[in-house]
């Protein structure tokens, strides 16, 4: 895992329900290495990336109607929801 931030964002839903902004930092040593923001340790999915070496990358997640947290998958397009997001750095 790489390191990386997430900062809440406004309210979405009247329920109050906020979105977060997901950031993982760019790793610059050794050799600038590719990452990308996971979804659920589900291998496939992810909510950014792969990035260019040395960049870093951030993704948006909301909550839907049911107060589930959501983003869309950069590799399918689709909709997803999520429990947790983490950076993944290339080996």
């Amino acid at each position: 895992m790489g390191p990386g931030s997430v900062a809440p964002g406004a309210p979405v839903t009247a329920a109050q329900c906020v979105s977060y902004v997901i950031t993982c930092n760019a790793v610059t040593t050794p050799n600038n290495k590719v990452i990308q923001i996971g979804v659920d340790q589900i291998i496939g999915q992810a909510l950014a990336g792969p990035s260019m070496a040395g960049r870093s990358l951030s993704a948006t997640v909301v909550c839907n109607g049911d107060g589930v947290l959501e983003g869309v998958d950069v590799v399918t397009g689709n909709r997803v929801t999520l429990t947790n997001a983490y950076c993944s750095v290339a080996n």
